[in-house]
């Protein structure tokens, strides 16, 4: 026991503490294969996943402000979109827009915003 009354136990490593229940489980919404356009809710931190031209794509909501969201991308690339922008998606890096997403809402107190996915 040390002065100031600490044992140190011989033989342990640090423990990484198990992760919490939304970083084990996050939640996927399919909406299957989308024919001219689908809207969609998501909640902070959701994902939503379609087809698009024989294509699997998904979009995670990573954060909100009051007339914006951030949303993840299948590569991984991160896009900003204010409410009522329309924004073409290339998300698989061949320069050529995949689909495009328009921000019709975003609600603050619910963490929500309703989105609409189009095929081009």
């Amino acid at each position: 026991v040390l002065p100031n009354g600490l044992g140190i136990m011989s033989g342990s490593s640090p423990s990484t503490p198990p992760a919490s229940p939304s970083e084990q489980e996050e939640t996927v919404l399919s909406i299957g294969p989308i024919d001219g356009s689908a809207l969609q809710d998501l909640l902070s931190g959701e994902k939503v996943s379609f087809i698009l031209s024989a294509k699997q794509h998904t979009l995670k909501l990573s954060s909100l402000q009051d007339t914006q969201a951030e949303f993840t991308l299948t590569n991984g690339n991160l896009i900003n979109v204010h409410v009522g922008e329309e924004s073409a998606i290339d998300d698989n890096a061949d320069d050529q827009p995949d689909f495009i997403i328009k921000l019709k809402s975003v609600n603050i107190a619910s963490k929500s915003t309703r989105l609409l996915i189009s095929s081009l």
